[in-house]
């Protein structure tokens, strides 16, 4: 199970991404919304890690996800 945490890192490396004008994150409960909302306040992710989560972004999940847009 993803954790509060987790979600606002992957939210937060979405929002940075220079192709993406938006994210609509799912939440059931208040408190997930809520967290889901603070990711875009949340501290710059540094280019080492963004490059990081490219890199296996890239490497395990764009073979899969990119052919759906």
């Amino acid at each position: 199970m993803i954790n509060n945490k987790q979600a606002q890192f992957a939210l937060k490396w979405i929002l940075m991404n220079d192709a993406v004008s938006c994210v609509i994150p799912g939440g059931k409960k208040p408190w997930q919304v809520e967290d889901n909302a603070a990711a875009s306040e949340a501290e710059q992710l540094s280019d080492r890690v963004m490059a990081e989560v490219d890199r296996i972004y890239d490497k395990y999940l764009r073979d899969s996800i990119h052919p759906r847009w």
